[in-house]
């Protein structure tokens, strides 16, 4: 039987590449277009570019009716118009079409920029792909299609919204193609989705804006968990946005997942992703009763001026209360942060260092120097815009510093980003290798390497941290930018740590 439907998931950016285990990636979004499709008899192909060698000319001489491609951001959007273009040059009566969250918010500006590109799948795509096949097989009306933008005969339409399927429950379990390679690694790990949408409503982002916030049954998360341990996974990733959600539906439907999973007693670990808001003492107890492994949080800012601005709705001293909660708790932090926006201030950024370096040891590098990137269409996105604040570089944006030394801070950590690039790399390549490890390693070898992982990336946290203070007194002290490298103690620290990388990677 010939295959009706392509699901494309392209290239992931090579600096994104070298930030993740590509081995560990599977696209779900795409996974449920595909379940939900072949539950009402379509055949479909998922062709992930992250782990084939198939160029987009191989897959183009194959035959298709209806090819999507999976686009989350602006890179995606890039490698999917070149994709389009070669399935359009082998295959012309082939009809592709870009789905995901980029694609949905800049549906009109994608279509523009190419004639490769036939349409748009906004919002949620399980109904609007199936619609969109159905009327391509009847040679019916694109505007029929609700959820939709396309290209027309001489402009580009874009149709009323579609209504999201509340009830997820009713959408089959997601077709999971890189199952025999997971299988492979000790971890053992598989990622779910058990809700959609936000009510967080950070500033920055648009998640709050898919519609609502809908979750799956516990009994239906627990089915998928159930089913996917028979296979051999033990570990699970929890892909929400907001596992937790907001007020006491989500924390009732949390701690009854946990309750269940500790029932049956499957051994598995799993790890979620929430705000500081949502979490207690008594939700974290139910969390590590159950096997939660990590929790990653939003934290931000210890200044209020940005947790306002960010719409975090909490205080520093309740955001400090809640990183001491979970670290007691014998759970594994993941805390994120935003140090630098456009209204920064010196002595905010000097706090910042001042409160990181109190949980250094669970901060990743990263953050440190970190700045806000508000997502086009987001509160703080227009906010700026509106400001004045935003330039248009190219295909993405760059802001303005309110605080002249602010700026001067800025520069000097960007002076020092190539001295630190070999370290950061290499640090990045340990966690890679921690994330793969194959399951023939013995469990001794595994945790050491593991552990001297987190080791190396805890004395890079501390490193950036004293090019942050430096950075910070340079301006402060000679209140203009001088390009400069690292003094002598820090880059003494730096070559030590190098030392240490290539030993562990030898």
């Amino acid at each position: 039987m010939k295959s009706k439907v392509l699901l494309v998931s392209p290239k992931l950016n090579p600096e994104v590449a070298k930030r993740v285990a590509i081995q560990l990636q599977e696209n779900i979004g795409l996974g449920y277009l595909a379940s939900f499709l072949e539950k009402k008899g379509i055949v479909v192909d998922i062709m992930d570019l992250n782990l084939s060698n198939l160029t987009p000319k191989e897959i183009a001489s194959r035959d298709y009716s209806l090819a999507g491609i999976s686009v989350h951001s602006s890179d995606d959007a890039r490698e999917a118009v070149l994709i389009a273009n070669q399935l359009k040059r082998e295959q012309d009566n082939l009809h592709v079409t870009l789905g995901g969250h980029y694609a949905s918010r800049q549906d009109l500006e994608i279509l523009s920029s190419s004639r490769s590109i036939d349409s748009v799948v906004r919002g949620e795509g399980e109904a609007t792909l199936y619609a969109l096949y159905k009327t391509l097989e009847k040679n019916g009306s694109l505007r029929n299609v609700e959820g939709l933008s396309f290209q027309s005969a001489d402009s580009i339409e874009k149709n009323r919204d579609r209504k999201p399927i509340e009830d997820l429950d009713t959408i089959p379990f997601p077709k999971r193609y890189n199952l025999a390679n997971l299988l492979q690694f000790s971890q053992k790990s598989a990622h779910i989705l058990t809700s959609r949408g936000c009510p967080g409503g950070c500033s920055f982002c648009v998640a709050s804006l898919n519609k609502g916030w809908r979750v799956r049954s516990p009994e239906n998360i627990l089915a998928e968990i159930k089913l996917l341990h028979s296979l051999g996974f033990r570990n699970f990733v929890f892909e929400d946005d907001n596992y937790l959600g907001f007020g006491l539906k989500g924390k009732e439907r949390a701690i009854q997942v946990a309750r269940a999973l500790k029932k049956e007693d499957l051994g598995i670990k799993y790890q979620i992703s929430t705000r500081a808001d949502s979490l207690d003492e008594g939700i974290l107890r139910e969390f590590s009763e159950s096997g939660v492994s990590k929790i990653r949080v939003g934290i931000e800012s210890f200044n209020q001026r940005q947790l306002d601005f960010y719409n975090k709705r909490v205080t520093p001293s309740f955001v400090e209360t809640t990183m001491q909660q979970i670290i007691a708790s014998g759970i594994e932090p993941h805390f994120s942060f935003i140090v630098f926006d456009p209204y920064v201030s010196v002595g905010e950024l000097q706090n910042s260092v001042n409160q990181m370096r109190r949980f250094s040891g669970n901060i990743h590098f990263r953050y440190v120097t970190s700045s806000l990137n508000p997502i086009e269409g987001s509160v703080a996105f227009e906010q700026l815009l509106r400001a004045g604040l935003l330039e248009k570089k190219g295909e993405s944006y760059s802001y303005k510093f309110l605080d002249p030394l602010s700026e001067i801070v800025w520069k000097h950590t960007g002076d020092f980003r190539e001295y630190m690039a070999e370290a950061e790399q290499g640090s990045r390549a340990i966690s890679n290798r921690t994330s793969v490890i194959p399951e023939e390693m013995d469990k001794e070898s595994a945790l050491k390497l593991r552990r001297s992982g987190r080791d190396i990336e805890n004395e890079l946290t501390s490193l950036w941290l004293d090019v942050l203070q430096y950075s910070i007194d340079s301006a402060t002290l000679e209140r203009e930018y001088k390009p400069r490298g690292l003094p002598s103690d820090i880059e003494q620290k730096r070559d030590s740590l190098l030392r240490r990388i290539h030993l562990i990677d030898t």
